[in-house]
């Protein structure tokens, strides 16, 4: 389903990420303090996709917020994967901890809504793979990826999650009304010094 196709793409290009950053430096000719920059661009702002996602999916509902989340991601992905800039690299990490941080929260969220209570046991292990099989799929494909594509291979693979997510989001995802009244009366200010404050974290 989508929350799962989505969470298993967030959690394989996370783990891929992690397990090639030496050899990312090393194609972006930098070293590992300039490195660290791309590691702090998703961190920083992967817990702002989190209270601002499931914030906005309550007011314009799961479709609206989930849908652009994956393609955020998967767009971000493949600028990561074409980019030798570093500039343009950290901004790329940043839109998918970005997305990250919106597709993670609510992926569970749309399998526990899609399951009927008696095979929600099942929604959430299907979730739960994400977290346990996902990293583990990807270290096992990391040294061949890298080896014979090299380290655009490791976004490059976000590609095809991210459009079976979408796909399936797109048809299963229900369609709702936007909640203007909860948006009315939202607190915007404090919205946004809470998404600054993460963000300097």
């Amino acid at each position: 389903s989508c929350g799962v196709c989505a969470a298993w793409m967030v959690m394989m290009s996370t783990r891929f990420f992690a397990l090639s950053l030496a050899d990312i430096e090393g194609a972006l000719g930098i070293g590992p303090d300039e490195g660290s920059w791309l590691t702090a661009g998703y961190l920083a702002f992967e817990p702002v996709g989190v209270g601002l996602g499931c914030w906005l999916a309550v007011i314009f509902s799961l479709r609206r917020i989930m849908l652009p989340a994956i393609t955020l991601f998967a767009t971000s992905s493949a600028i990561a994967a074409m980019t030798h800039d570093l500039t343009v690299m950290i901004l790329a990490r940043s839109g998918m901890g970005l997305a990250a941080g919106i597709i993670i929260p609510l992926a569970i969220i749309t399998e526990l809504r899609t399951f009927p209570p008696t095979w929600r046991a099942l929604a959430i292990g299907l979730y739960a793979s994400a977290a346990t099989m996902a990293p583990q799929a990807a270290a096992s494909l990391d040294v061949w990826l890298v080896e014979h594509w090299g380290t655009p291979a490791i976004f490059w693979i976000a590609i095809p999650l991210g459009m079976i997510a979408f796909v399936c989001g797109y048809l299963g995802l229900w369609r709702e009304r936007i909640r203007w009244l909860l948006f009315a009366r939202a607190e915007l200010r404090v919205v946004t010094l809470v998404s600054m404050g993460a963000i300097s974290l």
